[in-house]
Order: C-alpha cells, then structure tokens, then sequence
C-alpha cells in the first residue's frame, strides 16, 4: 500500500469531508480529521528552520551559503524567536528566484533583505497579471486589507466596487497615472492572485468570497498601499500642471480615477475638447478631490495631524470653488466626509521632540500640568502639558531608563544605565544621588504615600529607600535582571518583573509574597489598578497578561506582533495602555476587550502612561518623539435613551427637533444637539416607523401592535389610525400634509386623510410593504415590498408600474427632492436607482449585507444608505451610475435607519444599540473643531504654523505666531549646538519678526555656532579656516569661551585652532590604528603634540594606540603609547590588560604576567576574562606565546 502525506493549512482541512465521502465509496480509510491523523506544524525555532533549509538545498543544484542560512534564520525570526513557515516559504522562493545563494547577494539588497525579497515576490506575483492590469491587481490586493493590519474576506462585487476609492501604486515604475483608461473588472487578475497561491478563493452562498492566504502578507501590502501614495499623488499633481493651458482632452466613457491621488481630471463629452474655464473647474474639482484620498490615507498611514491639516486645507479649496460656483456635488461630500473622518477619528494631539536619541520613558506630573521624558541621550526632560520645554536634567553619565514622580509631585526620580538613581525637585535642582546597585537601573517608582522608593535593577535586586535616599533593604528572588517595580495604590504590595519571566509579589516590607508565571520571556513591566484589584503585565512574548491582585491569572491580551515594553492603567482603571517594538499603542479594555491601535511612531515604543485627568496618554519611542493622543477619540453625538434597537429616525422640516422610533415601544424626541425633549408612550409593541408632517406639527408613528398614532410636535396624541390586520411598518406624509400612507404587513398600503379618515386601501404587493414615499409633488407613492418589488401608485391608488431587479425583499423606497430618481434597497444587498417612470438606472454595490434604509440629501445629490453590515454608505446621485463617495463606520451593530436634516449638514443613523448617532457635515463646525485640536501642535512646530499661514488663514494661524516664536528661538538654539551659523540666525530674525516682544542681537545669539564651526575646520586640520570663524565669532560677542573643550589656557584663534586640530590628529590616529595602518597612526599622535604641545592625550586615546598597534603586528612600536597609557591611569585594568599583550607579544614574559595578574586581581572583571587570562599566564608561565593568529584574530 501507498502513504500518502498532505501538507495543507488548517483553513483547508473541511475539504478533506469532500475525499471521506469519496472515500467510503471505495472502501478506503475515510476518518482523515482524527486527532492520531492530524500533526500541528507551527512555526520553527530557529535550529529547526536552519536544518530545513540545509535539508531542502543540500540535494538540490540550489545551495545556499552557510553565512547566508544563518542571517537569513536570523532576520526571519520573530520577536518569540520563531520563524513562520509561509515567510520562509515567500522568501526561499524569491532566492532561488534571484539565483542569490551568498551572504553578499543577500546584503545587496538593502538594510532589511528579508522585506525587500517579500516585496519583489508580490510584485512578480502582481507582474504575471499582465502589465496593463497591475494598478487593478495591486487595489484587489489592498482591498483584502483593512487599516487594522487584518486579512478581509469579500465578494467580487465588494472588490469591484472598491476599484474606484481605493489609492494604491501599481509600482515604482508604471505610475497608475500615467493614461487614462477604461475600470477593468476583478474578474481579469483574480484567477491569477489565486492561481498564485496569495489569495484564496472561498466557495459560499450566496456569493463566494476571496481572502489573502496569510496575515503575514497584510503588512508588505498596506506598506505599499501608504508608501507609494503620496509619490503618485505628487506625480498627478505634476501631469496637471503641465497640462496644455486651457485644454484637457477628454476620451468617451473614460475616467482617470484616484489611485494614488491620480485622480479625475477630465470629464468626457463624446471625442470633445473642452477649453478655458471648464478645464479649470474639472482639474479644480480633481484636485481637491485628491486632496480629500490623501487625508484619509494620511490618517491610515498614522499620520493624523498631517491628516487633518491636509483635510483643512482641502476644505477650504473645496469652499473657493463654491463661491465661483465651480464645485461638484461628489467633490463636496468627499472633502467633508475626510475631514468628518479625521476630525472625528484623530487621537494625535502633540509630538515633542527635543532628546537626541531614544525615549524610555515618559511620565505625568500628579496634577497633569508637567510631563517628564527619559532619554538614551543620558538626559531627562521636563515639558509643560502642551509640549513646551521646561527644563533638561542633566546628571546620568549613561542612558536613562525610567522616570517617575512623586505623588505629591515635588520629586522627580530617575534610574539610570549608571547604576543610579537620581533625586530632582520638580524645578530640576537636584537632589540626590541614589547608589547601591552593582549594574544598571531599569525601573523606579514612589510609593503611595510616598514614604519609599522602589528601584529594579541588572544586578537581579529590588532596593527600596526612603524618600530622602536612605537605603532600606533589597529584595531578592528573581534569577536575572529586574526590569520593572510598582506599588500598589494602597501601599501593601510591591510587584516586580524580571528576565526570568516571572512577576514577583512582595510585602511593602520586602517580605515575598507570590510567584506569577505565565510569560515565556523576560517581563518587562509590571502595574496594579487603582482599585488594586487586578495586575497587568508585559513581556517579551508580546502579550499582555491580567492577574488578581493574589496573583490568580485572569486572562491574556494578544495583538501585538513585537515585545510589548511598557503596559498602564488609566486613573479610573478602566482602560489598559500597552506599548510595543510593532510601533503601536494598544488600548483595552480592563477585562481585555480591544479597543483601538494608535499609530504614529516610527520605531518601537518603550513606554506609555495616561495623564492624571484620564485625557490624555503619552507614548516615549526610538524615534525620539514623545507623543500625545487624546484618551478617546471625539465623540459623535449619540442619542441615548432607547433601551432596546431604533427602527427608525426622521428629522423635522425645522431641523429643531429629531424623532426617533424603538422596539421598547416608545417614540423619543430629542433637539437637534441631541438634548432630550419628551418620551411618547402609547403603542403596546414596536414602533417601526416615525415621520413628521411636512409643518412639522404632527408626528406619526407606526408600531407592530397594527396603529398609526398621530401626536401633536409636544407630544400629546392626537389621533390613533387602525385598519391594518398587522404590523404597520412604514408611515409617510403627502407634501402638502393632508394625507397619511401607511404599509402593512398584510400587504396593503393604506391611504388615510390627516383627520383620521381612511380614503382607500393599495393592493398588489403578495407580501408584507415594508415602507412607504410620497414623491416630491404628491402625485406619486411608492410602496417597497418583501415579494422584492416595488410598486408605483398615483395619490388615488391606481396602479402605475411595478420596479422588479431586486432577488430579496424590499426594505426601503425614496424619491429624489427633484423627483427624477427612486432608490430603493433591499435584503439583497444592493441600493438600485430608477426613473420616476421605472425604468432601471443603476445598481449600487458596497454592503455586504442587507440594505435597510435610503434616503436622498435635500439637494437630491447624495443618496445615504444603512445597511446590517454596520455601515451607511455616500453615493452620488447622478441617475447613472451611483459612484460611491464615502463609508460612515463606527456603528457597533446593524443600522436600521439613516436620514439627512432639512439643510443637509447632519445623517441621523439608527442603531442596534438603542441609540441615534448624529454624523456632522457641518463645514463651519468640522473647521472651528480642526482648528482648535491643531493649536498646540503648531505653536509647537512653528514650520507647520508657517506653511499654515499659507494654506490654513481659515484657522487664523498668525494669532499663534508669538506663542510660536518661542518655538523658534528653541529651534535657532539647537542650531547653534549644530553649528549652524545662517540657520540660527535666520530663526532668530523670524522669532522676532513673529513676537515683537522679543528683541535681542540674532547675530551674537547665534555666535556660539560660529565657534562651533571653527571647532569642526579644525579638526579637520582647515586650520586657517578654523582661525576665521573663530575671529567672526569673537567680533560678534568678545566674551565667547573659544576652548571650552580644551585645557588650553590661551584664547588666541590660532592656539585654540592648534589644539583641535591636534584633537582630530588624535582621532585620526585611532582610526588608522584599528584600520591596521600603525606607522601613520603613530604620525598623527606625534603630529598631534606638534601641533599643540601642551594638549594632554588621554590614557584611552594612548590605549586605543596601545592595543590595535600591539595586535595589528607592531608591539614594540607602540610600546611607549602603552607606557604612557599605564602612567596615565595606573590602576585601569584594560589599560594593564594591552600593556600585558604589547610586553608578552615583544617577549616581556614577566612583565605580560605582571599586567594580567593585575586584571585579574580587579574586581570588577568578569570570571570568564579573569579565566582567560589566567590560561594567558599559564602558557606564559610554561615559556609559550598563548597569542597564536587565531587568538588575536578573536582579540580584534
């Protein structure tokens, strides 16, 4: 017999019950799905992906070096040190693809191989999709991806339809822009994408589905999708601009559509030319409608604040177009729909900058006025609220790791690479110093009462002080470094976490409580709830992990795809911070539910907390900004009084009041800003329905216990209509207010005067009518029905016609306010427009589910759909081809119902929920809340403000320019640092410019840089160079301190020139002496005290001389660099260890066991030097040289 062996993934495993009805059939063995059947593969350790590749390559002509295999191992596996089959897979293929078998090839590809080769296997994948089919085959790709870095599943007609919206490149080399051209169909590329393996195709009823094969492609994709956007957008802008003036040549059927911000430029007239003012408005109109991609692909790409900007700006192009009576109906939904979106949606308030390297950490004052940030740059930083910079404390010889307030907010602690923990007062004063640790500190934090200190640290400890720095007792346990300590809120618990994967609980006294376990790496933080109910803690193996507070494991977060550094409570202890090397922040609930990812930085995330008010949460990165997002997004406003689901919303003709209909049988009216008026009680079950008589004096609601009751706009009922033998779904007022139509569920629609008094009953539907309209003029009704049609009446009830195309019940019918389109929707799916008379117009795709409500804006341009997918979807109106504009998400669950106000500025949405939630498009309003969320950003980043007062007059920008100025002076300061002489003073000129409060001398200010620069040409031995600027900077301010980094006494140019350019001789002479050119090394060292005779070379630069010159082959040499290196600092143990190698290299036996003895008798040595050393004394000793080539091959 045969075995047959199926390697498949596990989504594929239902299609082995095809085989095992086959199987029975002929008598073979059918149960494939046994569990003694099945062998989980999961992803590799990295040995086990090193002997796969060894064993895939070693029969094969295809051999891969073995420095190769192992970088290759080393970059595929993950943060768990685990490498995922499907990305070996995509990679191995794209090697043997390349022919690249060496380290070398490997390198060539860029500073991240193993991304570059994914990326160049989805451009051959897309490749084989035919040149002219790559820009549909790369949005197919993007459309399978969501903003959330998830695999999504959709139809054909799902991804047809996101053609149009989404902005993705084909590729750097075929700009999607570059001709215009008819939609090609996913029908054309899809059969390859899966033919490929890269999508799967999902065989369902209704309709099959399409998927990637595997999340790990979501991110090269969505990379593509935000990378390649603003360079496309940028090439349209171009190709506008150069078009012929006056003309833009237009082709029949055709659109240039924005995929990358390539966006509609022409419009066509059949083979026409359309010249002077309608060019202008069509490209006008392109242009702000690129404008409006590139927001909303901005904010998905985390950058909200420019996101916004871009989405202010791009309303107030769209708003100069409508005085000129230039701008299109689609153009004026899409810009106020992105900045809807931003508006709404955006968390990034701040970003601060000001630390040279990484941000560790980052705390809040207990009162939120002040924010202190940690830096690798060895600093910490102090910074008010709105990002203005405080103070810089200075003090930590090494990085600083953790910060921390007292709770009273007096001191400021900090724990550092230096093996301290520094003291502050709130000011910057320093206070103390904090000694005791052998190794670096990680983590510190005040008790509650803030009676002690906690500080974790390399040596494995956990020390605890008084508030004033006294040493208490160390707490001992862990079995590698500690990385993080806290205290519980009520001062009885300290938790720490450490390298040994485990969270430690112990008595405030030290005395140990608990072990936690559950991480498989190190933990590197560790926080209780203000409740002190639950523990949170986060590890290296990217989760988040929930306890009790006796340790007891609750639950364990998953999202992340990196080592989550840093994890938080709010204040009230309701929602969870955590921070991770993915680049996020993660938000959760405080039972673990998600909540929302926060993008923006640009390398991993060290460190998260929430500011004492609960709205505001700061973020520390490696890209040395700290970052402030609000807490919660801006609320839309959410009509809540309903206690079970809302059928049905409607607004009065005033627009001063909204009516909303709910399964709890009530009817609720509320004012336009969502403030409760009154509560209508009297229908037994359901109200479906609510409408408001065109006066607005009358309400009508239809409920399934068979009535219509009629209230007057106070609430008062005034008339209660029945006749119906069931539910009565729908209720709508003829125009002129004197008659009422109802629909039933018995399948009649009945006619009633507004009195009360029943004209006659509408018969045709062979089911329940679902809903009811009046067109426009009142000679019309169109009734929707579950039998998939709709029926069209005159005011009497003659039948008129009957709409057939929809294949599911009819949830909804509406007529356009110009009463030359209906739109209808329905079970199926799909919102399908008409002509008044019923002819079909066009079929609206975009939900993936049921429609259950349409409704027309009050200019008749925008059709608003909801659906059971959660969404309501903006079409065009334009009676041909319904071009989706935007999609309202937000919604937890179905809506059910959507209405826009009289003036068309707001879209009421009924929710699963019980509530309403109003969606603004009130451009006056969106800009005020745009305008006021940017301020502290551009008073912080005075470049943005400036490009504000250029493009965003519409927020005042030049009432922030004083505030501002400060900014600049800062910035002017920093050039100075750099030494940039022109660029701080020219930020000096502009600070005054903009405050003129501000007056001192911008020259003699930036006169600093000009040494600075002097400095740098000296070094680089421009002594004459050097010796000018030096003269510039002392006419410009005669008190400057020209050798401050010197111990040169003499101020004169030319001396302090000298000795830096006997500073860079020095450094020369260590770069030539590690490249192996002894002899001019030793020429730069001796060129240097020529230079300047009395500059003191330091017994490091001496060293470094010492042992590169002793193991480059040239001992005796150097010897007098390692002489005076050891004068320097006799009791240097790596100072002796090089003078040890250069004696015992030149046969000073005695003296090389001399130095070693002496390395080895130092107590800070570690035990393995101290061992080789010894085994170095030993051959020693015996009368051998222990420095063989290959011993001082390892040495270099």
């Amino acid at each position: 017999f045969a075995k047959v062996i199926l390697a498949l993934r596990e989504d594929y495993l239902h299609y082995l019950l095809e085989f095992e009805r086959f199987a029975e059939s002929e008598g073979l063995e059918s149960d494939l799905l046994k569990k003694d059947q099945r062998y989980y593969l999961g992803n590799f350790t990295p040995e086990t992906a090193r002997n796969v590749i060894h064993q895939l390559t070693e029969r094969s002509q295809f051999r891969l070096e073995d420095k190769l295999i192992t970088a290759l191992v080393k970059d595929l596996a993950t943060e768990l040190k685990r490498v995922r089959p499907i990305e070996l897979q995509i990679v191995g293929a794209q090697l043997q693809a390349e022919k690249i078998t060496t380290l070398s090839q490997y390198q060539q590809l860029g500073s991240n191989p193993k991304a570059a080769l994914a990326q160049r296997w989805l451009d051959m994948v897309v490749a084989d999709c035919g040149t002219e089919n790559i820009p549909i085959a790369w949005q197919i790709l993007a459309s399978l991806t969501d903003e959330k870095g998830r695999r999504t599943l959709r139809t054909q007609a799902e991804l047809e339809s996101n053609l149009n919206l989404l902005p993705i490149s084909a590729s750097p080399s075929s700009s999607l822009s570059a001709s215009p051209r008819p939609r090609v169909p996913a029908s054309l590329p899809l059969p390859i994408l899966i033919g490929s393996g890269l999508v799967i195709h999902w065989r369902q009823e209704p309709e099959d589905r399409y998927q990637l094969v595997h999340d790990y492609l979501v991110e090269p994709i969505r990379q593509k999708f935000n990378a390649d956007f603003r360079k496309e957008l940028e090439e349209a802008k171009t190709k506008a601009e150069k078009a012929e003036a006056g003309r833009i040549r237009l082709l029949k059927q055709s659109l240039r559509w924005a995929v990358a911000a390539v966006v509609l430029l022409t419009v066509s007239t059949t083979g026409a030319i359309i010249f002077g003012q309608n060019a202008e408005k069509e490209k006008a109109n392109a242009e702000v409608f690129a404008q409006s991609l590139a927001a909303r692909n901005l904010f998905n790409s985390g950058l909200e604040i420019e996101a916004l900007m871009t989405a202010l700006e791009t309303e107030v192009q769209a708003r100069t177009l409508a005085q000129k009576n230039w701008l299109e109906p689609d153009t004026k939904i899409r810009s106020l729909t992105a900045l809807r979106q931003v508006a709404y949606d955006i968390r990034a308030r701040n970003r601060i900058q000001g630390h040279s390297g990484r941000v560790s950490s980052v705390s809040f004052s207990p009162e939120g006025k002040t924010i202190a940030s940690a830096g690798s740059d060895g600093t910490v930083r102090l910074w008010q609220a709105d990002g203005t910079p405080l103070a810089t404390l200075k003090g930590h010889s090494g990085k600083v790791w953790s910060v921390s307030f007292s709770p009273e907010g007096k001191t400021i602690a900090s724990a550092g690479d230096d093996g301290t923990v520094r003291l502050w007062k709130a000011d910057g004063t320093s206070l103390a110093t904090l000694k005791g640790h052998s190794g670096r500190v990680r983590s510190v934090s005040f008790s509650p009462e803030n009676n002690t200190i906690a500080s974790a640290g390399s040596d494995g400890t956990v020390r605890l002080w008084k508030a004033d720095g006294t040493p208490l007792t160390t707490l001992k346990g862990h079995s590698g470094e500690v990385r993080s300590v806290s205290f519980s809120p009520e001062n009885n618990t300290i938790a720490s976490a450490g390298e040994d994967g485990t969270v430690r609980l112990w008595k405030a006294d030290g005395t140990p409580l608990a072990a936690l376990k559950g991480h498989s790496g190190t933990v590197w933080s560790v926080s209780f709830s203000p409740k002190n109910n639950t523990i949170v803690s986060a590890g290296e193996d990217g989760t988040v992990r929930l306890w009790q507070a006796d340790g007891t494991p609750l639950t364990t977060l998953k999202g992340h795809s990196g080592t989550v550094w840093s994890v938080s409570f709010s204040p009230e202890g309701k929602t969870i911070a955590s921070a991770s090397s993915d680049g996020t922040v993660r938000l959760w609930q405080a039972d673990g539910t998600p909540l929302t990812t926060l993008k923006g930085h640009s390398g991993t995330v060290w460190s998260v907390s929430f500011s004492p008010e609960n709205n505001t949460i700061a973020s520390a990165s490696s890209d040395g900004m700290v970052r402030l997002w609000q807490a919660d997004s801006t609320p839309l406003a959410n009509l809540k009084g309903h206690n079970s689901r809302v059928w049905s919303v409607s607004f009065s003709s005033e627009n001063n009041t909204i009516a909303s209909a709910s399964s709890d049988g009530t009817v609720r009216l509320w004012q336009a800003d969502g403030t409760p008026l009154a509560t209508l009680k009297g229908h037994s079950a359901r109200v479906y329905s609510v409408s408001f008589s065109p006066e607005g004096k009358t309400i009508a609601s239809a409920s399934s216990d068979g009535t219509v009751r009629l209230w007057q706009a106070d609430g008062t009922l005034l008339a209660t209509l029945k006749g119906h033998s069931g539910s009565v779904n729908s209720v709508s007022f003829s125009p002129e207010g004197k008659t009422i139509a109802l629909a039933g569920s018995d399948g009649t629609v009945r006619l009633w005067q507004a009195d009360g008094t029943l004209l006659t009953t509408l018969k045709g539907h062979s089911g329940s009518v679902n809903s009811v309209s009046f067109s426009p003029e009142g000679k019309t009704i169109a009734s929707a029905g579950s039998d998939g049609t709709v029926r069209l009446w005159q005011a009497d009830g003659t039948p008129l016609a009957t709409l057939k195309g929809h294949s599911g019940a009819v949830w909804s019918v509406s007529f356009s306010p110009e009463n030359n389109t209906i739109a209808s929707v329905s079970s199926d799916g799909m919102v399908r427009l008409w002509q008044a008379d019923g002819t079909p117009l066009a079929t609206l795709k975009g939900h993936s589910g049921s429609v259950n409500s349409v409704s027309f804006s009050p200019e008749g341009k925008t059709i608003a759909s909801a659906g059971s997918d959660g969404t309501v979807r903006l079409w065009q109106a334009d009676g041909s081809n319904g071009t989706p504009l935007a999609t309202l998400e937000g919604h937890s669950g179905k809506v059910w119902s959507v209405s826009f106000s009289p003036e068309g500025k707001t879209i009421a949405s009924a929710r699963d929920n019980g509530t309403v939630k109003l969606w603004n498009l009130d451009s006056d309003d969106l800009i005020r809340q745009g305008c006021r969320w940017l301020k502290d950003y551009l008073v912080n980043n005075p470049q943005s403000l400036e490009d504000a007062l250029d493009n965003l007059k519409v927020c005042q920008p030049e009432k922030l320019q004083p505030l501002a100025a400060h900014a600049l002076v800062r910035q002017g300061e920093n050039w100075v640092k750099a030494g940039n002489f022109e660029e701080a003073v020219d930020k000096f000129h502009k600070a005054m410019e903009w405050n003129p409060n501000l007056q001192f001398n911008a020259e003699k200010k930036a006169a600093p840089a000009l040494v600075i620069e002097g400095r740098r040409l000296a070094i680089d031995s421009k002594i004459t160079e050097a010796v000018t600027k030096f003269n510039q900077a002392l006419s410009l301010d005669s008190s400057l301190d020209l050798n401050r980094d010197t111990e040169e006494l003499d101020q004169k140019p030319e001396t302090v020139a000298r000795a830096f350019a006997a500073i860079g001789q020095v450094n020369r002479g260590r770069n030539l002496a590690r490249e192996g050119k002894v002899q001019e090394a030793i020429a730069a060292y001796k060129e240097a005290q020529k230079l300047a005779p009395n500059l003191k070379i330091s017994a490091d630069n001496w060293n470094y001389l010492c042992r590169h010159g002793s193991l480059r082959g040239h001992p005796a040499d150097v010897m007098f660099a390692c002489e005076k290196a050891v004068a320097l600092e006799p009791r240097q143990r790596y100072i002796r260890d090089s003078r040890g190698l250069a004696r015992a290299l030149t046969g000073d036996r005695e003296g090389a066991i001399e130095d070693f003895q002496a390395f080895i008798n130092w107590s800070g040595s570690s035990n393995e030097k101290k061992s080789q050393r010894q085994d170095w004394i030993d051959t020693l000793g015996a009368g051998k040289n222990p420095f063989t080539p290959e011993v001082i091959e390892k040495l270099l």
